[in-house]
């Protein structure tokens, strides 16, 4: 089983929160707890009658938000699930890691319209936070435009092999995939002329000929340990292929999950690729931001 916070901030997110949850189903057993935040606009009393129409706006933003918690968790119900709903009221993104923390949440899912282009700044005051703070693993779930619900889902499994990317590999094999989904394990490596080019920048021509051995050993391991983590999700029943790419790791990751119409992308919070350190700010937002698809963060149990 899972423990899964699904926050829904407008009836949108709850249509995209659904059909998601249709294609890539959760643990049996799991337990959902669905949350609308009502967040009050902080505006000086300047005008007659200002109590009482705050009351009114209150009373009506509650009202719909517990419409749509609602709505949703008796469909969230007829498939089994375990849901409770809630409606809080405060800040947002504080809102948010206070219910993740509250209920042992394992998984935190937001909706998409934190991630409109009219939106950048919700992305930064909410999603953000809550991908820096929660001590869950955060999906952005995204509608996927030009799919039908009878494909089997498409996920990417980015891995650099750090003890983050495990973590991944492991609560990906911990969701009920339809058998015989498809799922590409891609790792990027850094292109052997940039090595080369900072050791020659260096002076260090004499190390030439051994970095290219070095490099083509580094390759063979790399080949061996996506054979590895390709076994284990065979083992589940899925379509599994390897794909060893070089250069940027974000951009490759991005480009590939456009080209297959990627339905999932799953990766670690953090790691090693390639032969640089990259943290969660410069790989995993930038892909969480910019993927076409949903994308989950995992985040290693603490």
């Amino acid at each position: 089983m899972m423990k899964v916070l699904l926050a829904v901030c407008e009836p949108r997110d709850a249509t995209v929160a659904e059909k998601f949850l249709e294609s890539v189903r959760l643990p049996a057993r799991s337990s959902v707890t669905i949350l609308h935040i009502v967040a009050f606009p902080h505006v000086a009393p300047t005008f007659p009658h200002y109590v009482q129409v705050r009351a009114a706006w209150r009373n009506e933003a509650i009202a719909c938000g517990k419409h749509i918690v609602d709505s949703l968790a008796d469909r969230c119900r007829e498939k089994g699930l375990l849901v409770h709903s809630l409606v809080a009221e405060g800040i947002p993104r504080l809102e948010l890691v206070k219910a993740i923390r509250r209920f042992h949440i394992e998984l935190a899912i937001l909706g998409p319209h934190r991630f409109s282009r009219f939106a950048r700044l919700f992305l930064g005051s909410v999603s953000e936070y809550v991908l820096s703070k929660a001590p869950c693993s955060v999906l952005i779930a995204r509608s996927q435009r030009g799919t039908t619900s009878t494909r089997r889902p498409r996920v990417i499994f980015a891995t650099d092999f750090s003890r983050e990317a495990e973590a991944a590999g492991t609560w990906l094999r911990r969701l009920e995939l339809p058998r015989a989904s498809q799922i590409t394990v891609v790792h990027v490596d850094e292109p052997a002329e940039e090595v080369i080019a900072r050791f020659i920048a260096k002076g260090r021509y004499d190390l030439h000929q051994a970095l290219l051995q070095a490099l083509d050993t580094r390759r063979q391991e790399l080949v061996r340990r996506l054979d590895g983590e390709v076994k284990r999700l065979a083992r589940e029943g899925w379509n599994v292929q390897p794909l060893l790419m070089k250069g940027n790791p974000a951009e490759q990751v991005l480009t590939l999950t456009s080209k297959q119409s990627a339905d999932l992308l799953v990766l670690g919070s953090r790691g090693v690729t390639g032969l640089r350190r990259l943290l969660l700010g410069s790989v995993a937002q930038k892909v969480v931001r910019h993927a076409p698809c949903s994308a989950v963060i995992v985040k290693r149990p603490s």
